[in-house]
């Protein structure tokens, strides 16, 4: 008898052991395991990000603002940063053994953060990663041999973001069979005399974005030139077009957030991130008004899509 309770006593405690082991292990998994998405700005614009991501990736993720980020350091193995503001706020607190990926962002404003951000040294590529918002260049300059197949003469101005881009835009024109035509512009500069020039030479006219001021002030001075010599415009936002633009390529905060969705689901089965990228989902808005102006017939939106996405 005394034997049975003692072993009775013994399985107990054996059970009690195996249910403590399996919590910790549980809670070792969950934390190892504990994604949070940090948000630049608690606006629908970022939460849209949020909600296509979620309905990707059945992952769970927990989201803060910038304000309680901090609350979430020691616990998250992954943050995902919803904009450059997050990107850089993380970035300046997370440990080596953490990740980072940031999404929603132009690619210059992610360059910027790295060069100008010291804590950046301390993750490596597997740890550190962006999904891009501007579209890539060669897809731009596609897209304008899509609208207007028998140009000749592409065009575009530099600011002080994108003017490294001087030499890939040459590039890519040539060869798209274009010949570029392409000049920087200075915040001393007046933005009608170096656009003016631009344009009139140009069979079309590719907006590239830069920093806030200047995407101000060359857009608003582009439309109006651009319609005056009657050459079309290839903005890089549906309210572009609604400006006056014949066409934008843009990618939606749905877009973004489907493959940010992609990519956590890609971090949770490797446990690495991918390098960074440009968007892989993208929209094309068309100005119906301004092509009739400019008696120009544009492809169907789809035809145009289907082309930029088989890269044809």
């Amino acid at each position: 008898m005394n034997g049975y309770l003692t072993l009775k006593v013994s399985l107990k405690k054996l059970f009690m052991a195996l249910c403590i082991l399996l919590v910790l292990c549980l809670s070792i998994i969950k934390s190892y395991a504990a994604v949070s998405v940090v948000l630049s700005e608690n606006t629908q614009t970022y939460l849209n990000v949020v909600s296509a991501m979620e309905q990707t990736s059945h992952h769970p993720v927990q989201v803060y603002s910038l304000s309680d980020q901090t609350q979430t350091l020691a616990s998250s193995q992954l943050f995902i940063a919803i904009g450059a503001r997050a990107c850089q706020s993380v970035l300046t607190a997370i440990q080596s053994h953490q990740y980072l990926f940031c999404t929603f962002l132009p690619s210059q404003a992610y360059e910027l953060i790295l060069q100008t951000t010291q804590a950046s040294l301390r993750l490596s590529q597997e740890h550190l990663s962006a999904l891009f918002l501007d579209q890539p260049l060669e897809r731009q300059v596609h897209l304008a041999r899509l609208i207007k197949p028998e140009a000749q003469y592409l065009g575009t101005l530099l600011g002080p973001n994108s003017h490294h881009l001087t030499a890939h835009f040459d590039a890519y024109s040539r060869k798209h069979h274009f010949t570029p035509i392409s000049a920087r512009l200075f915040e001393s500069d007046n933005p009608v005399q170096e656009l003016t020039p631009i344009i009139e030479q140009s069979d079309v006219f590719l907006s590239l974005p830069d920093n806030a001021l200047f995407n101000k002030s060359a857009t608003r001075w582009s439309l109006y030139i651009a319609l005056r010599n009657k050459v079309p415009l290839i903005g890089f936002s549906a309210s572009y077009v609604d400006a006056g633009a014949v066409i934008g390529l843009y990618s939606t905060p749905t877009q973004i957030g489907r493959q940010t969705g992609e990519i956590l689901d890609f971090f949770m089965e490797h446990r690495y991130l991918p390098p960074p990228s440009f968007p892989n989902y993208f929209s094309l808005s068309v100005n119906r008004s301004a092509a009739r102006t400019l008696q120009i017939t544009l492809p169907e939106v789809d035809e145009m899509l289907d082309a930029l996405k088989a890269g044809k």
